[in-house]
């Protein structure tokens, strides 16, 4: 049994979304100064994000200038035209979380808060791993008894990720029979991450048990 416990310069003119996962927050509709945006920037940075959406209309021309140029350092695409890519918005962690995992594209909140930032940096551990824009959805990775909604998904060198977004137990059942070594790393909700070697022979049958209320990941690698 696995076992998973708490573990150059843009312009307003042209903004430009990051490559790969984008991953951040849109407080448009949020009032914030320059200094804290400064602020921000960097904590957004600190955890692996790369994407904010301001409401600027009220900085003026200097604060504006320096807020580019922190994004820039920090490099964190500063959005101040509403040019995000549709249907990345979200509400909550595991909605988030599912929407990388599922999508590849990444996944942008509606509201800041400490856990959704830690949340970001939970998805770069992950993706040390793995590849999310090389994945595509594996149900069949997971038992029918799922009472934590656990998602899965599988690559074509049979590499694993399964995302759980809460408390409960989670039968994985690895889909070959041929038997290679594998490395097993559990991820925390902040990053914490753990992992242990499978040397053959080895059951195919094993089962995830978080009793974290905010959930973890799975990450099962092939070794050489």
């Amino acid at each position: 049994m696995i076992f998973l416990g708490s573990c150059g310069p843009a312009t307003p003119e042209r903004t430009v979304t990051p490559a790969g996962l984008i991953m951040g927050f849109d407080l448009s509709e949020t009032a914030l100064g320059p200094e804290p945006a400064r602020e921000l920037l960097k904590q957004i940075r600190t955890n692996g994000g790369n994407y904010l959406r301001l409401d600027v209309s009220n900085y003026g021309p200097q604060e504006l200038r320096d807020l580019l140029t922190a994004a820039a350092k920090a490099g964190v695409s500063l959005d101040t035209v509403g040019i995000l890519p549709p249907g990345l918005l979200v509400d909550g962690i595991a909605q988030f979380n599912r929407q990388v995992l599922e999508g590849g594209r990444g996944g942008v909140y509606r509201k800041l808060t400490q856990s959704r930032l830690n949340s970001l940096r939970a998805l770069r551990t992950v993706e040390r791993y793995i590849d999310f824009s090389g994945q595509d959805a594996s149900p069949d990775l997971l038992a029918v008894d799922n009472p934590s909604e656990a998602v899965a998904a599988a690559d074509t060198l049979g590499n694993y990720v399964i995302y759980i977004p809460t408390t409960g137990r989670v039968t994985i059942r690895l889909p070959e029979n041929e038997q290679v070594r594998r490395r097993v790393t559990v991820i925390g909700h902040l990053g914490t991450q753990r992992s242990e070697t499978l040397n053959p022979p080895y059951d195919r049958e094993f089962s995830l048990l978080s009793n974290d209320e905010r959930g973890g990941w799975m990450v099962i690698t092939r070794l050489p």
